[in-house]
């Protein structure tokens, strides 16, 4: 028998890319909220952290770190993962069946990137790494902010995706999971970092939001949906696959660009979404990642759970990585956006702010 390994450096070896951040320690632990039997942990994980995942109704796995034998848990490294997985293949995908603007593309020397910008002066663009996960290598920059040492240098290990800078309204990821779909609400920074996730414990609520806030019907958008998980599967894919898209506006009108890119793995949509048994019906809730070291020192991890008081925040994570992470729950919408901002006041050391990326105004008011 094997011991699982939470490779969530996946990318980054799928593609023999050389990466200073590793996030293999950081994000283990959450293996703990799948049902998976046996752990190859890279880290030691202290006893009240793990009482308290008991407490709440985790089974833990057996913690096998000197196994030999092991599975690599998030992502299959092969030949068809490096082709499902690659933003190229996404763009070519979409572009050949509607599902993706014209004005995206893939860039391959500097010299067509300085053409799109002298056609384009006043446009600001997105560039970004077909190869890296989770918003990485991407800029923002347009003919008068042109940073051509760095782009030429990135060219000149691997083609690149290239897009008008649009501005987005949502973004929406759907995990194909062995025949069920599930949903996410991603909040990313503005260069397209993920930051947070959102889910509803009632799927109905979620598409209700988007059919108010831009059209669109939640058959119109699963139909969408399910015509891109079975172009993908022509290509192989089987099993978990996570689909981003964006609602976005452009000349006074929103529109939905529903092929961003594809995860052909695990993903945080998916991790997100086993919270969904922590929420109440018709509850909301968000995962929230923060860096420890913006966050009010602590000894162990009872005392997070002192900081947190009576504020429906549970702590996801142990208290001694870089990362901390949390799952706010709440009745509404409305509540949930004054609970994110407590709980920052509550654990932060006031010397950083919130992330903008958090702010929910936009859907509330």
């Amino acid at each position: 028998m094997s011991s699982d390994r939470v490779n969530i450096d996946f990318e980054p070896q799928l593609y023999g890319i050389n990466s200073k951040a590793s996030f293999n320690e950081e994000f283990e632990y959450i293996y703990f909220f799948f049902k998976d039997k046996n752990l190859k942990n890279i880290r030691a994980y202290p006893k009240d952290y793990l009482g308290y995942l008991q407490k709440l109704g985790l089974e833990l796995p057996k913690l096998s770190p000197h196994d030999q034998n092991q599975n690599d848990w998030w992502g299959e490294l092969s030949e068809k993962s490096r082709v499902l997985n690659s933003k190229v293949t996404a763009v070519e995908i979409g572009l050949q069946n509607g599902l993706c603007p014209d004005s995206v593309r893939v860039v391959t020397k500097i010299e067509e990137v300085e053409s799109i910008l002298d056609e384009n002066p006043r446009k600001d663009f997105f560039i970004r790494d077909p190869y890296l996960a989770a918003g990485n290598n991407s800029l923002i920059f347009s003919r008068k902010n042109f940073k051509k040492k760095f782009i030429s240098k990135l060219l000149n290990e691997r083609n690149l995706i290239m897009a008008p800078y649009f501005r987005r309204l949502m973004d929406v990821g759907f995990v194909f999971n062995h025949g069920e779909i599930e949903l996410l609400w991603n909040l990313n920074s503005k260069d397209g970092k993920f930051k947070a996730g959102i889910i509803y414990r009632e799927e109905k609520d979620f598409f209700d939001l988007i059919e108010s806030e831009f059209g669109l019907k939640r058959n119109e958008i699963l139909g969408i949906q399910n015509k891109i998980y079975g172009l993908y599967q022509k290509k192989g894919a089987e099993g978990i696959m996570q689909v981003d898209s964006f609602f976005y506006q452009e000349e006074g009108q929103v529109k939905y660009y529903p092929l961003v890119e594809v995860n052909y793995r695990k993903t945080f949509g998916l991790f997100i979404n086993r919270l969904r048994l922590l929420l109440k019906d018709e509850e909301v809730g968000i995962f929230l990642n923060f860096n420890t070291s913006d966050l009010r020192p602590i000894e162990n991890f009872n005392q997070r759970l002192d900081q947190i008081g009576d504020l429906s925040v549970i702590p996801l994570s142990p208290q001694d990585g870089r990362f901390s992470s949390f799952f706010a729950t709440s009745d509404s919408l409305s509540n949930l956006h004054n609970l994110i901002k407590k709980t920052w006041q509550k654990l932060s050391t006031g010397e950083a702010t919130l992330s903008p990326s958090l702010n929910l105004d936009q859907f509330i008011l």
